[in-house]
């Protein structure tokens, strides 16, 4: 099975070489660009519906996050480095399979990448895979992880891992991409997901909120309207004698439950507010420090770029967000717009005779 090991790395590494790229996109005028909801239900509505009654949010949405999907798209197409690194890649598999590379030892393995991997794109360099080797020994990794940037930089040149004819500034930006956007970027990664379902709650926690007041609203109007006397009409309806008094108790209601709509439309709002400013603010730093070392160009050595692989994923999530706050920024308007809708209904049919339920 340990035989095996070099193989399937190998493989892996050549062909799974991230295929994506970081594009030159800021991410910040997206986020000026997030939709703005309206403050009452009426304006929702109005924002939305169509002429039969039917919602449309792509109007507002569509735009934004069409041209965020492009971003995200382009991210996802390989580069021209990638491609190489695949298909050179895949080369060096087919002939490690062939000489049986797996039926070796270990060490007849790395020797055998030390022949046959070298100048294959993708691949380490023999100074990388020697390193790889001393880092097995306990007592040089601690020496090596208690370095600086700047002496694991000149480790790394002297070793033969990385270019050595770039310049100090190219470095330096080399460095800030291992030690500030690859930093960053890994905070997007690990603390977006548990933001984003912090996030969700706080929406979930205040709708069922609503939800409840709404019923309560329904209950008294109910117990109110209970206490009227009635007869009995027609097909064994049962009819409010005092049509005008129940009315008034019904339209009484109706307007708790619109003062009660807008306070909710204006407090989901709030939220989407803070959601926003809390998704910009993570995002920031990475964003900042994509556009330091001109997203990516700055990168100039093997051991960087190799680093520098992942960046692509992280921009895709950044933008990712995005579409995220769209979906609920399209809920507030569908929010405000519903309740509208539902006291419309009720305009429509509130001056004829009222039947008890």
């Amino acid at each position: 099975m340990r035989k095996n090991i070099l193989l399937s790395l190998t493989f892996l590494y050549c062909i799974g070489c991230y295929a994506q790229q970081v594009v030159k996109e800021d991410v910040m005028p997206y986020f000026a660009k997030l939709p703005t909801p309206p403050s009452t239900p009426k304006e929702c509505y109005t924002a939305i519906t169509e002429d039969k009654g039917n919602y449309n949010t792509d109007k507002i949405m569509q735009p934004l996050k069409g041209q965020v999907e492009d971003v995200i798209k382009r991210i996802s197409i390989p580069n021209q480095e990638a491609v190489n690194s695949m298909n050179s890649g895949k080369q060096l598999y087919d002939n490690m399979q062939k000489d049986n590379v797996k039926g070796m030892t270990q060490d007849q393995q790395m020797e055998y990448m030390k022949t046959h991997g070298q100048g294959t794109a993708g691949m380490p360099n023999q100074g990388t895979m020697d390193f790889a080797q001393k880092m097995k020994d306990p007592a040089f990794k601690a020496q090596f992880d208690k370095m600086s940037p700047q002496e694991k930089m000149a480790y790394m040149q002297n070793s033969g891992m990385m270019n050595t004819n770039t310049s100090p500034a190219m470095s330096n930006a080399g460095a800030r991409v291992a030690d500030k956007a690859l930093a960053d970027g890994k905070k997007i990664q690990t603390d977006y997901s548990p933001l984003f379902v912090q996030q969700k709650k706080e929406i979930e926690k205040f709708t069922d909120s609503a939800r409840l007041a709404h019923n309560n609203i329904d209950t008294l109007m109910a117990r109110e309207l209970k206490k009227l006397p009635t007869h009995e009409e027609g097909e064994g309806a049962t009819v409010y004698n005092d049509q005008a008094k129940a009315k008034a108790i019904i339209a009484k209601y109706w307007n708790i439950h619109m003062q009660n709509a807008q306070k909710e439309v204006i407090r989901l709002k709030q939220l989407y507010d803070k959601h926003t400013k809390q998704t910009k603010d993570l995002m920031l730093p990475f964003n900042s420090d994509l556009a330091q070392i001109h997203y990516g160009d700055d990168i100039v050595n093997d051991f960087e770029k190799q680093q520098a692989k992942v960046l692509p994923s992280y921009q895709s999530s950044m933008f990712g967000s995005i579409n995220i706050l769209l979906e609920e920024a399209t809920n507030v308007y569908k929010y405000g717009a519903d309740w509208q809708q539902k006291y419309m209904d009720y305009e429509k049919y509130k001056d004829k005779d009222i039947i008890m339920d």
